[in-house]
């Protein structure tokens, strides 16, 4: 069953992750979505992590972070949104930006939870 529900809760991170790439526009080309969803994926992340809970609203923790956060976060868009910047500043920029935006928030998450 705890694979089904994986599963399904990666389903519906994915579904999140697209509703807010569809909905949240990019800045002067930055991808704001991406950046957005890993960010919020981590501080999400951090929360449950930092709970040390073994279930999180009546699910296992397997379920939520591997499931729902794995879905809704994305490596690989990420990676092609740094590719398609035109120029190295930015590419640096959209590297970098969400990994120190990810490290603080997952670590806000925790510390709000421990």
């Amino acid at each position: 069953m705890s694979v089904l529900l994986v599963i399904v809760a990666g389903g519906l991170g994915a579904v999140l992750r697209w509703a807010v790439t569809h909905t949240v526009p990019d800045i002067h080309g930055l991808p704001v979505s991406t950046a957005l969803v890993n960010v919020v994926g981590a501080f999400l992340l951090g929360l449950v992590v930092g709970s040390e809970a073994t279930t999180i609203i009546g699910l296992d923790r397997e379920v939520v972070t591997i499931g729902l956060l794995g879905g809704l976060t994305t490596f690989s868009t990420w990676m092609v949104d740094i590719d398609h910047q035109p120029t190295d500043r930015r590419a640096l920029l959209v590297a970098t930006g969400p990994i120190v935006a990810g490290v603080i928030a997952a670590a806000l998450g925790m510390a709000i939870v421990g």
